[in-house]
């Protein structure tokens, strides 16, 4: 056993260090927020969304192309983009959690 530390590492370093969290612009989630509403999502789930979006911006952008998913029962509208995943509802498909609580973007009943 040596002293000396790993290649590429210097002494005051502790190994990998993940990149530090950059915070979104708060114009850039009320705008995307705004524009979720706009499209008829609630306010509660707009405001979810939003704010589970890891760059707001990019989603607002891809809003103006909406892929559409046929279920059955009605159609859903995907947009395609990063979020956090502490934020955000559970894949639709998936029955297991669905009725066990209430989500922002859920419907009251």
């Amino acid at each position: 056993m040596t002293d000396e530390a790993p290649a590429g590492l210097r002494d005051n370093e502790a190994g990998w260090q993940p990149e530090p969290y950059v915070l979104p612009r708060l114009a850039a989630v009320d705008n995307l927020a705004t524009a979720l509403f706009g499209r008829g999502l609630s306010e509660e789930a707009a405001e979810a969304l939003a704010g589970a979006a890891v760059q707001p911006e990019d989603m607002r952008r891809k809003l103006t192309d909406v892929n559409k998913l046929r279920v059955q029962g009605g159609t859903l509208h995907i947009v395609e983009t990063r979020l956090w995943s502490a934020s955000v509802l559970p894949h639709p498909a998936n029955p297991r959690e669905g009725a066990s609580s209430q989500r922002p973007g859920a419907s009251p009943g």
